[in-house]
């Protein structure tokens, strides 16, 4: 899913605060594992 369509859901009340805020720690921890990937490519 989409980081907008994250917080649509959650703006619209279709998740809880504490659903949303699993979802967007599990998209930032997505986003650090692939930038470390790349930056291991690179070096």
């Amino acid at each position: 899913m989409k980081l907008n369509e994250l917080y649509n859901q959650y703006a619209s009340g279709r998740l809880e605060k504490h659903q949303y805020i699993d979802a967007m720690y599990t998209k930032h921890q997505d986003l650090f594992e692939y930038s470390e990937s790349l930056l291991s490519k690179i070096n």
